[in-house]
């Protein structure tokens, strides 16, 4: 054993044999265990960030523009309660005029 050399690779060491194919394998494994822990690691950074976060930010952004949608929508309906009072208000005024031009003698009428 003290011929073997110890082979860096990338974030893994590994023995170097010569029985080939057994060091490739268990390096290959070591890698993709790493991989999947790396990954894991920084789903879990992630997730930490989330909780720390609290709500999703793209969440309260949307519930803001929800409520600013809402708001415009009162703000329209509003407006469209005045014009409709508006409207009321001008055909009371005609009304009245054409009842008084009705109520009028003949001869007053222009």
């Amino acid at each position: 054993m003290l011929g073997d050399q110890f082979v860096a690779d990338g974030n893994a060491l590994y023995l170097s044999t010569d029985i080939t194919g057994i060091a490739a394998q268990a390096r290959d494994a070591a890698r993709t265990a790493f991989d999947v822990a790396a990954e894991r690691y920084k789903a879990a950074l992630e997730r930490l960030d989330l909780v720390r976060e609290g709500p999703r930010q793209e969440e309260i952004r949307r519930a803001e523009a929800e409520v600013q949608q809402a708001r415009a929508m009162l703000l329209l309906a509003q407006a469209g309660e005045l014009e409709v009072t508006r409207k009321r208000q001008e055909l009371a005024t005609l009304q009245a005029t054409i009842a008084r031009d009705r109520a009028a003698p003949p001869w007053s009428r222009s």
